[in-house]
């Protein structure tokens, strides 16, 4: 990494960007929250995440001050570039291999919509037709995936299906 003479911002970007990283990982590993579904599964197997039952205003600050710092790390990198310095491509790979595979081992977080998507899937591979099954239908034929599911628990799949009176497929 070449620095230029003002070499605050760029250590600055990389120290927001980093703890944005941090953050966002602290949110997964904290267990399930307002902000985390609980998931299906083994315990001792990925995702990792303790059940430590944060407060929903800590896991909504901690995401929103990840938010924030990632923001403010790409500002600050932006302009340490426009600034003339430059990032080895490899450490901006390293850097976003390990953050991704940090990421991956702690649960998906913001929204539980993923466990409708499985469920979904689910439905296609057991014969059923996520247009006309609901989860809840699954689930009570005893399926762990769809067990899980939260919000459309009762919502057939809306993806994929044609407005009214259109000739798209399916319907």
């Amino acid at each position: 990494m070449s620095l230029p003479a003002d070499a605050l911002a760029p250590r600055a970007a990389l120290a927001a960007m980093g703890v944005s990283v941090g953050l966002t990982v602290a949110v997964g590993v904290t267990g399930p929250s307002v902000m985390e579904p609980v998931l299906p599964g083994r315990a001792g197997q990925p995702p990792w995440a303790f059940a430590a039952h944060p407060s929903p205003y800590l896991t909504v600050g901690l995401t929103a001050a990840a938010l924030a710092a990632g923001a403010l790390g790409l500002v600050l990198a932006l302009r340490a570039v426009r600034g003339g310095w430059s990032v080895p491509a490899r450490a901006v790979l390293l850097a976003g291999l390990l953050a991704a595979v940090a990421l991956t081992l702690v649960p998906p977080f913001g929204s539980s919509d993923q466990l409708s998507y499985a469920a979904y899937g689910r439905m296609l591979v057991t014969g059923h037709n996520p247009y006309t099954t609901t989860p809840a239908q699954l689930a009570a034929l005893g399926d762990p995936v769809a067990r899980a599911v939260q919000d459309w628990f009762t919502a057939p799949s809306v993806y994929g299906r044609s407005p009214p009176g259109c000739r798209g497929w399916p319907r």
